[in-house]
C-alpha cells in the first residue's frame, strides 16, 4: 500500500486507537459518525449519507473507516492534540536511511513526544 497512497512509496502512515482520535478533538460542537466502508461491486444510486460509507470493491483490502461530522458547512475545521492520538509513526520502507534519520530527528527535536515513537517500516508490499 505505501506505493498506491504514498507517492512514488514515500509517505507515512500514523498509528492511532478510534477512542484516543476521537478525544484527540478539542472543542468540536458537532456530533461525529464513525463507520466502517462497506465496499460495493454495484454503483448503484445512494443517498449522500450512504455513499459517505461507500467504496468500490476494489479497495476492500484498505478496510477503511470514517468519520464524518454532522453540520450544515461547506467546510470544518477540527482543532486536534497529536499527543492525545498519535502512537507511533511509520516511516515508508522506500525511502533512504539518510531521509528516515533526517525525519525522525526533525520530528524528535520539534514535538519531544515522539522520541520512540518514530519508525521506519520494513513492509514492502504495495
Amino acid at each position: 500500500m505505501w506505493r498506491a497512497y504514498g507517492g512514488h512509496g514515500i509517505g507515512i502512515q500514523i498509528e492511532t486507537k478510534l477512542d484516543d482520535l476521537l478525544e484527540s478533538f478539542n472543542n468540536i460542537q458537532h456530533d461525529i459518525v464513525v463507520n466502517k466502508v462497506d465496499y460495493v461491486k454495484e454503483r448503484a444510486i445512494y443517498t449522500v449519507d450512504e455513499a459517505v460509507f461507500m467504496k468500490d470493491i476494489a479497495y476492500k483490502s484498505e478496510r477503511e473507516l470514517r468519520l464524518c461530522a454532522l453540520c450544515d458547512k461547506e467546510e470544518l475545521y477540527i482543532d486536534v492534540e497529536p499527543k492525545t492520538f498519535i502512537h507511533q509513526i511509520r516511516l515508508s520502507p522506500f525511502i533512504s536511511k539518510q531521509c528516515a534519520t533526517f525525519l525522525k530527528n526533525a520530528l524528535e527535536s520539534e514535538y519531544p513526544y515522539l522520541k520512540g515513537k518514530i519508525k521506519k517500516s520494513e513492509i514492502l508490499e504495495y
